[in-house]
């Protein structure tokens, strides 16, 4: 018999949220972001985010791994030549 690990005292062993549960907040003009789970403490940070068609993003860091998965469209960064396209998914070490 398979057994779940004892969760954290508090939290529970599931959460679940409706698409619509959640809304998309404004980030900077061309992008949006919806807020799907945060842990500040393990630099934690999982959004879906919507780009406007030919969005330039300035450079920037990301506090820990990055994880992303294209669900349509394509996209690239301005440092690599590879380019995400739809159904694509990226890993970036931190």
């Amino acid at each position: 018999m398979t057994t779940m690990p004892p969760t954290v005292a508090g939290l529970p062993h599931v959460i679940h949220r409706s698409e619509t549960e959640l809304p998309f907040v404004n980030f900077m003009d061309g992008l949006a972001v919806q807020l799907l789970q945060v842990d500040i403490e393990a630099g934690l940070w999982v959004v879906r985010a919507r780009f406007a068609p030919g969005l330039t993003l300035p450079r920037h860091k990301h506090t820990g791994e990055v994880f992303a998965l294209t669900f349509s469209g394509s996209w690239k960064y301005l440092e690599y030549p590879e380019i995400n396209t739809a159904g694509s998914y990226l890993f970036e070490p931190s």
